[in-house]
């Protein structure tokens, strides 16, 4: 269970929208023949781009991103959720639906990576204003974590 199982129920549940970040990214990388690492350009073309989709939509959505409290920090009226797990279940949830013979190094790698790729993208992390709901998933079903984040977050109208 992750972020975009997470945003897909939440944006059913509201009856609005749902932008999938990496989804977009990985197909526009695909439509030029690209591959991993991303050219820095294409990441600023895609949070371009989403802030110019969050413009247009006159009521609420979700768009599911690791860096959006980056991308977005000069918004107003958003609510950022991060969701999180520990270790244990990450590499419990990894070993169940990937076949990976040391998914802990693979999970620890992947995480030092994001931070190296998030600081080469967007420099130092900055204090931002915007609202923060972080949740631990580790014991919670994708409905449950849904459940959670509407309980603290404002009606989407």
């Amino acid at each position: 269970m992750g972020k975009t199982t997470t945003a897909s129920l939440l944006a059913a549940k509201l009856g609005v929208p749902v932008r999938h970040c990496s989804e977009i990214l990985l197909r526009e990388a695909e439509r030029q023949g690209l591959s991993e690492p991303l050219p820095v350009g294409l990441h600023y073309w895609l949070d371009t781009d989403s802030r110019l989709w969050l413009q247009g939509i006159q009521s609420g959505l979700i768009i599911e991103g690791r860096f959006l409290h980056r991308v977005l920090v000069n918004e107003s009226e958003i609510v950022f959720v991060r969701l999180t797990c520990s270790l244990d279940e990450r590499v419990r949830r990894v070993a169940a639906s990937e076949d990976s013979p040391n998914p802990a190094t693979m999970l620890l790698r992947s995480d030092e990576e994001d931070q190296a790729h998030e600081l080469r993208i967007y420099g130092p992390s900055l204090p931002s204003g915007a609202a923060l709901l972080e949740i631990d998933t580790s014991r919670y079903d994708p409905t449950e974590v849904v459940r959670e984040i509407l309980s603290v977050v404002p009606d989407v109208d």
